[in-house]
């Protein structure tokens, strides 16, 4: 029992008491004197309004005390409210923290582009629940976006690879453009979207490279909270990215010949060890097609290093654009060039040596001399081998098409020697 009622109880009961013993009383001495008869039930009556204000006192505290009881407890409720609400955005939070982790982890080890922003895409669509995701990378050359990775969940038709949007136009363009993120499809009154949507600039060093986009065919799907999410998970991506970039662009460097931009010997004794193997394999042919600029001594000699190099890089040039698709072009070094070509024939690769030849015997070279600006001609010579005619082994392979190299050069030079069936 409240204390308050108890009392309530004790000063009902007291006053009810002493009400019956002056009542008593006045029945006892009514018959012998009518004024003490009165004065007794003045008595009861005074007795009796005493308790009642009591009562209506210590019913008052009664009620204070409950109202401020029940300010307590509506203080305690909303305390435990705000630490409910504290404990769900701390939850969130976690959330948060776990999906980053698991998304530095996912793109720590990976090394090109695809992949990683792959990964990025499949995490951020599944963490959000989203039912398609993109990122739109910046083309320097051309000026606008082009699709580089996307996503799509639930049987959704994703944005094909490739797909540009220009610059400053529609929501991937504007966001780029401007480096500021949009949360569209709140689901907050006044917005007629039909669609839930965020989309956050890619930047680095305050440069825009792209976009990360997001998408819920629902509106109300996406939070003040969700973007703050991909803003920072774009941030991590647009670092990640440059450190692909880098990567791959040091890769690159250490397989590629740094004056003619073709594949380096490293490189290329690394592919035919590959290619033969799987040409062994399976049981199909591969050439080997090895190459030099006849003269080249007296090109340096007589013109300069300078005009050696433009001669190198306009040679290599012409391999490249006439092997493409076909074979594998490398510096073998100095004036040398070698090619690989997998399952093609020697006949195949004889002709593609020929249109070589002709093609560089037909190009100016056009570079700057000693002393003013030269013009010449120059010739190759070239040897061809073949898997498994020629040689059965990489080592067997360019020593024979170096053989027949040797052979051209002999027998007159701007010239294409086939080797010779294996002994």
């Amino acid at each position: 029992m409240h204390p308050l009622a108890a009392r309530l109880k004790t000063i009902s009961a007291a006053a009810s008491g002493a009400a019956v013993v002056l009542a008593v009383g006045a029945l006892a001495f009514a018959g012998s004197s009518p004024n003490v008869a009165r004065l007794l039930a003045l008595l009861v009556m005074g007795v009796a309004l005493f308790a009642a204000r009591m009562i209506v006192v210590a019913s008052g505290q009664f009620v204070d005390e409950i109202e401020t009881q029940k300010e307590e407890f509506g203080r305690a409720r909303s305390k435990q409210m705000a630490t409910l609400q504290e404990s769900k955005e701390l939850r969130e939070r976690w959330a948060q923290m776990e999906f980053f982790s698991g998304v530095l982890k996912a793109v720590a080890s990976l090394r090109d582009v695809d992949s990683l922003l792959d990964a990025v895409l499949e995490r951020v669509t599944g963490f959000l629940g989203a039912q398609s995701a993109f990122v739109m990378l910046l083309d320097p050359e051309e000026g606008d976006l082009y699709v580089e990775s996307s996503l799509a969940v639930d049987d959704e038709e994703a944005l094909p690879k490739g797909s540009r949007v220009k610059w400053g136009e529609g929501i991937p363009g504007r966001v780029a453009a401007s480096g500021k993120p949009v949360l569209q499809g709140t689901g907050t009154a006044g917005q007629a979207e039909k669609i839930s949507l965020i989309c956050v600039p890619l930047r680095i060093e305050n440069q825009s490279i792209g976009c990360l986009m997001v998408e819920q065919k629902k509106a109300g799907q996406f939070s003040k909270v969700d973007l703050e999410l991909v803003s920072l998970l774009g941030q991590e991506t647009s670092l990640a990215i440059e450190r692909a970039r880098l990567y791959s662009q040091m890769e690159q460097m250490s397989i590629t010949d740094p004056l003619t931009k073709l594949s380096n010997r490293r490189y290329f004794d690394n592919r035919l060890t590959e290619d033969l193997s799987r040409a062994q394999k399976n049981g199909y042919s591969l050439c080997v097609t090895m190459l030099d600029i006849d003269h080249f001594k007296k090109v340096n000699d007589t013109y300069g290093h300078a005009m050696g190099d433009t001669v190198l890089k306009g040679v290599a040039e012409l391999i490249r654009r006439e092997a493409r698709g076909t074979a594998l072009p490398a510096r073998y070094g100095g004036e040398e060039f070698i090619l690989v070509a997998p399952e093609t024939k020697l006949e195949a690769a004889r002709a593609l040596a020929e249109k070589l030849r002709q093609t560089v015997e037909g190009t100016e070279f056009v570079g700057e001399g000693e002393n003013e600006t030269q013009k010449l001609h120059v010739t190759i010579s070239l040897g061809v081998a073949a898997f498994p005619d020629s040689a059965n082994d990489k080592d067997g392979l360019v020593k024979r098409a170096d053989q027949a190299l040797y052979e051209a050069k002999e027998g007159g030079r701007n010239q294409v020697r086939l080797a010779g069936a294996a002994t």
